[in-house]
């Protein structure tokens, strides 16, 4: 077996399925995918009704007949969704193969839905229209946005991908699905109908139909398995419908070399998708053929579904990832009868910051929700400030080990800074204490963006490159809630940690100082009311600002240069209230300011 990938993996058995594959769950629900009459484009030259083509003298795959799903007039989705204390907030359009003849419809679709439950991921398998392949493959420019362009064969079940896509998103609330967070999944031909919704980018290959449509059709990652159709099978070079940015989609790959359906599709994509500094992997096997779906067998090709859950975990598709590459995306809460819905909660939230009214607690409307169905609401609440403000950077919080450990978490916390709270140190400046608040006074270690970061970044050294310099970092957070003593993670996370002002020291140039060995001493009115270093931060300054940088990015934020990324309080936060206050940093020098009275 030969395995190439970003990051060259070498596996060894993959443990048994934890599932029965010939047993997927009942769906959670069966959507058509548009309404009645109004499909676009070519439809299925199908000959009768939807019925199953198998044979009794078919291949067996892994010892089991298979569902060949033909005629099919009518595409839908057929939604499953993850037991609730599994969900992760992900989802997944998948679209089975069969050469645009048919669709295998359990090996390669609801099979593939149970194994995306397991993992706590939404699976909503595309029942799109088939039979398309006499249509040819003739290029065809879509009927919505002219860019977009596939074979004729492929353009229906492309639109078909595409308006599933937008279901998950505008269902995302129901579901408990996280916007940001939205995949395509495909075999054979499946997967070339999923390289065509990845590498389109969100647009749309046929004009709006309804509300539906209002959400992005763009997938945020793909798993593209043994796709047909890529590449040219005598040269190897990529067709031209597959164009491919630094825009396009993180993309996972699995072929065998001895494949039929030739590899070449997959290398093909898979070095284009290196060229342009897009991080994905592929894996390609000695043996294995084609369409072996998710069934194991003696072969080491059908061990990739274990390399598929560590790539989507070290991705941080699946949310909440201790790596600090990762991302943690999170899901959205759902509403009760009796509870706000998360979309009022956060509104309400915007509404009281602007008014300088405390914050409401998270966990008192929400108990029972998770700190990733938090992040949810954050990223609500920091949408409707940037209306009216700007990005400043990224920040952590809880830090320290001990911090974390009392609430509970692995991982620091994550939010945004705004650039209507940063503040200069030269200045001295003097911050007045707003009614009914008592902010934290925090020291921190901060760097200045000196490149902009689009993407996730893969190592503390590749970040290095993108910063220009190192910068002491008072932080005071605004102090206005009304939550439990002690809060919950998900209060801070819900409220953006409480994001206020900060100030920003001299900035320095020298990016190989131990940051974890800085000393740092606060004093108030001359005495000492925080003593700490650098190294507080659990893992270390550099590590802390790695994840903050790729927390950003998977949030879709721009970071661009100038912007300030910092990793949250060393040491005590302190509340002691007005007073004139000195922050020695050592060798990044110090910070002097005031608080005064309401």
């Amino acid at each position: 077996m030969k395995t190439f990938a970003i990051r060259f993996l070498i596996t060894t058995v993959w443990p048994a399925l934890l599932f029965s594959m010939g047993t997927a769950a009942e769906p959670t629900a069966i959507l058509d995918l548009w309404p009645a009459g109004q499909m676009p484009g070519e439809p299925a030259k199908i000959d009768g009704p939807e019925r199953d083509l198998t044979k009794p003298e078919d291949k067996l795959i892994a010892g089991e007949r298979i569902i060949k799903l033909g005629h099919v007039a009518t595409p839908q989705i057929h939604v499953f969704l993850p037991p609730k204390e599994k969900a992760n907030g992900a989802a997944v359009a998948v679209c089975p193969g069969g050469g645009f003849s048919i669709l295998a419809w359990d090996l390669e679709g609801t099979e593939v839905a149970a194994w995306l439950n397991q993992l706590g991921i939404a699976a909503a398998v595309v029942k799109y229209r088939v039979p398309t392949r006499e249509l040819g493959e003739d290029a065809a420019p879509s009927p919505g946005d002219p860019s977009v362009i596939a074979e004729k064969k492929a353009l229906g079940p492309l639109m078909d991908a595409q308006r599933a896509l937008s279901l998950l998103r505008s269902h995302a609330e129901e579901w408990r699905i996280d916007p940001a967070r939205v995949g395509v999944m495909g075999f054979s031909a499946g997967g070339q109908t999923a390289a065509l919704a990845a590498v389109s980018l969100g647009k749309r290959a046929y004009a709006n139909i309804d509300a539906a449509d209002e959400a992005p059709c763009r997938a945020d990652f793909a798993m593209v398995i043994y796709p047909g159709g890529l590449a040219d099978p005598e040269t190897g070079a990529l067709r031209p419908f597959y164009p491919v940015s630094e825009a396009t989609p993180p993309m996972f790959f699995v072929h065998a070399a001895d494949d039929r359906v030739t590899p070449l599709s997959s290398t093909a994509l898979f070095t284009a998708l290196k060229l342009a500094g897009v991080p994905s992997e592929l894996h390609v096997f000695a043996q294995g053929g084609h369409g072996y779906g998710l069934r194991p067998t003696e072969l080491p090709i059908t061990q990739w579904p274990e390399q598929a859950e560590a790539w989507l975990r070290t991705s941080g598709f699946l949310g909440g990832a201790g790596d600090p590459t990762g991302s943690g995306h999170p899901p959205n809460p759902v509403a009760s009868a009796t509870q706000p819905s998360w979309v009022a909660f956060a509104d309400g939230l915007s509404e009281a910051m602007t008014a300088g009214k405390p914050l409401a607690s998270f966990s008192a409307a929400f108990p029972e929700a998770t700190q990733a169905e938090a992040e949810s609401v954050q990223k609500r609440h920091v949408g409707n400030l940037l209306k009216h403000d700007s990005l400043g950077g990224t920040k952590g919080a809880v830090v320290g080990e001990a911090g974390q450990k009392a609430f509970g978490i692995d991982a620091p916390l994550s939010a945004v800074l705004f650039q209507s709270g940063w503040l200069e140190a030269s200045d001295e400046p003097t911050v007045t204490i707003r009614e009914g608040a008592l902010p934290g006074v925090e020291t921190e270690i901060g760097i200045l963006l000196g490149e902009p970061i689009t993407k996730r970044i893969e190592s503390i050294e590749d970040l290095k490159r993108h910063v220009r310099a190192v910068v002491p970092v008072i932080e005071l957070p605004a102090g206005r809630h009304a939550w439990p003593n002690p809060p919950k993670p998900t209060d801070l996370v819900a409220v953006n940690v409480d994001s206020d002002h900060y100030i920003v020291g001299t900035p320095s140039a020298t990016l190989d100082l131990d940051l974890d060995a800085i000393p740092i001493r606060l004093r108030k009115d001359g005495a000492v009311v925080n003593e700490t270093s650098g190294g507080n931060a659990r893992h270390g300054q550099w590590w802390n600002f790695l994840r903050q940088v790729n927390w950003a990015v998977a949030q879709g934020y721009d970071l661009k240069p100038g912007h300030l990324v910092i990793t949250g309080a060393l040491g005590k936060i302190g509340r002691d209230g007005a007073g004139r206050y000195e922050a020695d940093f050592g060798p990044l020098g110090t910070i002097r300011f005031a608080l005064e009275g309401p």
